[in-house]
């Protein structure tokens, strides 16, 4: 009669183990199922704000179209998607101090040299409004994206080849203008998503010509 009682007591701690783990792992499941349901909601959301960006840029009428969210999520996920693309293979951020210049031949490309720099930063007004924010007086860097234009042009000039000397050869010369900093922020990921912003609302300003220009036949 002992060993029968001893074995039934065995018999249901291994039935509430079990129970238990069961429990357990059923929770974790509920767990990253409500994880996920909320993670697809704020994707939904984000489309949806997105369409309606596009709608607003483009044509309000869009609106009338049944199910308008619907039918231009599809379009709204594959412009960001291709947006994160892009900013995602940039490089880092391009290091324009000093010693910066000095690393590497990158910044001398773009600038003409550390003093460019500094005055572009000393006379960029949304630099100056960021440091004087009391919230990053103290801090000595800032990240932000700058804009510039590029210029390319050809000219006829000597070149070397080995030991002679050949004339007249075509040079291609790239030039860069009109720096500007936009967007200041205190780290490079802000800096990307600043970028990321940038870029789709640009490229809703640009669905707003292409628009304008079918209904015009152009």
């Amino acid at each position: 009669m002992i060993g029968q009682a001893e074995r039934r007591v065995a018999e249901a701690s291994a039935l509430r183990t079990l129970f238990h783990d069961h429990w357990i792992h059923l929770k974790r499941l509920l767990r990253r199922h409500e994880l996920e349901r909320q993670r697809w909601k704020r994707e939904q959301q984000r489309l949806d704000s997105a369409v309606e960006v596009i709608v607003d840029g483009t044509d309000g009428r869009l609106r009338g179209v049944s199910r308008y969210q619907r039918r231009l999520r599809n379009s709204a996920r594959g412009l960001l998607n291709y947006i994160n693309q892009l900013v995602a293979e940039l490089p880092h951020a391009l290091d324009l101090s000093r010693q910066g210049f000095q690393s590497g031949p990158m910044a001398g490309s773009l600038l003409r040299g550390p003093a460019q720099a500094g005055e572009l930063f000393v006379r960029n007004r949304e630099v100056v409004d960021f440091f004087s924010d009391p919230a990053y007086r103290d801090r000595h860097e800032v990240f932000a994206l700058l804009f510039l234009s590029r210029r390319e042009r050809r000219t006829l000039g000597p070149e070397l080849h080995g030991d002679l000397i050949v004339g007249d050869v075509l040079h291609r010369c790239v030039e860069f203008g009109g720096h500007r900093l936009v967007a200041p922020t205190v780290s490079e990921t802000r800096a990307r998503q600043a970028l990321k912003r940038i870029l789709f609302e640009t490229s809703v300003e640009y669905l707003q010509g292409y628009m304008a220009r079918l209904r015009h036949g152009l």
